[in-house]
């Protein structure tokens, strides 16, 4: 009996890679979230074109197939592709390559949202570059109102007016202690000014007698507006959402002007802001002001 070996050849080799993919992150416990996303791009000059992503098992959402850079996704299929852009060495069998893809760019909107409802649907601004490595984004969740306090975090909640009454939807509040000086949260208003800026707990104070349950922290706040299209909130860069966060001042009452002071935040307890209303007659809320 004879048996014959099949015998193959290789034609050829296509390496397909993809140049985005993004993870988020929840600055309240430091976790990578990925269960009860949907993470989906639109393109900034077509925002009508809607791109699916695909998650792995490490949390990664993937961009596949981006427009205007599909030559760069299917280029070389050697280990230097992304270093060495001249001169890359053959493939067995093939011929030197010696074509290289112009430089170009893609300009995307990440939107999440999240069927579990932790956490705000926003979208962020994300730019791929190419010539470079493929980019992997970090960005960061911002917690619901109605989330659930997870263990080992402090939550401020407070109510966010423009200075005509009107609910200042997604605004920006940052939360700072002032001493010593660091930064806690920068948390993110729905539609309706409601703001829950949960964060760990800071660390407690290094002094002889206090125990962790009577440690207080002396917190400043700072705010500002982002801008929102379908109800989704739109956040510029990273750098621009934190420097928007410090445009506005806040004040428990207008007519006359009366701005918020520093609030202490006691261990173990929620801190809602103002600690009372100005007037009995009148809400506790804040106001965004210049």
């Amino acid at each position: 009996m004879i048996t014959l070996e099949p015998t193959t050849r290789e034609l050829g080799r296509l390496a397909i890679s993809c140049l985005l993919g993004v993870r988020f992150r929840d600055p309240a416990t430091g976790e990578f979230v990925s269960d009860g996303l949907r993470v989906t791009a639109t393109l900034a000059a077509d925002p009508a074109r809607v791109l699916g992503s695909v998650a792995n098992r490490s949390g990664v959402f993937s961009f596949p197939a981006l427009p205007g850079l599909r030559d760069w996704e299917r280029w070389a299929d050697n280990d230097q592709r992304w270093t060495n852009l001249s001169g890359l060495p053959a493939l067995p069998g093939q011929a030197a390559l010696d074509f290289i893809p112009l430089a170009a760019s893609c300009d995307l909107r990440i939107e999440v949202r999240d069927a579990l409802g932790r956490f705000l649907s926003c979208q962020h601004r994300v730019r791929v570059n190419q010539p470079g490595p493929p980019l992997l984004q970090t960005l960061p969740l911002f917690s619901a109102p109605a989330r659930t306090l997870p263990p080992n975090c402090a939550v401020v909640r407070t109510q966010l007016r423009l200075a005509n009454g009107a609910p200042a939807a997604h605004a920006l509040l940052r939360l700072s202690r002032t001493a010593p000086a660091a930064d806690l949260a920068l948390a993110l208003a729905d539609v309706h000014g409601s703001v829950a800026a949960i964060f760990p707990w800071p660390e407690p104070a290094a002094a002889p007698g206090i125990t962790p349950r009577a440690q207080q922290w002396t917190l400043a706040f700072t705010a500002g507006e982002a801008p929102a299209a379908a109800n989704v909130v739109a956040l510029p860069e990273p750098a621009a959402t934190e420097t928007a966060a410090q445009r506005r001042r806040l004040f428990t009452a207008l007519a006359p002007d009366v701005e918020l002071a520093n609030a202490t935040l006691n261990y173990g307890r929620e801190l809602i802001l103002p600690d009372r209303a100005p007037q009995p007659d009148q809400p506790r809320v804040l106001y965004l002001k210049t």
